[in-house]
């Protein structure tokens, strides 16, 4: 989800039953919508495939343009 003032989020992006999302793996996703926002965060919307409700990340990153004029 992203937000310009942390407030009000819209949803970028859904990943459900993705084998990309399985633990020890690597993979790039593209956001089906783009926006300009201040703030991004992750929301887990269901189990795991452990079936359980632990979130973990190894790494992640982010790319886009920052603009510091705002």
């Amino acid at each position: 989800e992203a937000s310009k003032d942390g407030k009000n989020w819209i949803e970028i992006d859904r990943e459900e039953n993705d084998e990309n999302l399985h633990q020890n793996r690597f993979h790039v996703f593209e956001t089906k919508t783009n926006v300009t926002a201040k703030y991004i965060r992750l929301t887990q919307i269901g189990a795991n495939w452990n079936e359980n409700s632990h979130l973990t990340f190894a790494c992640i990153e982010l790319f886009g343009t920052i603009n510091y004029d705002d």
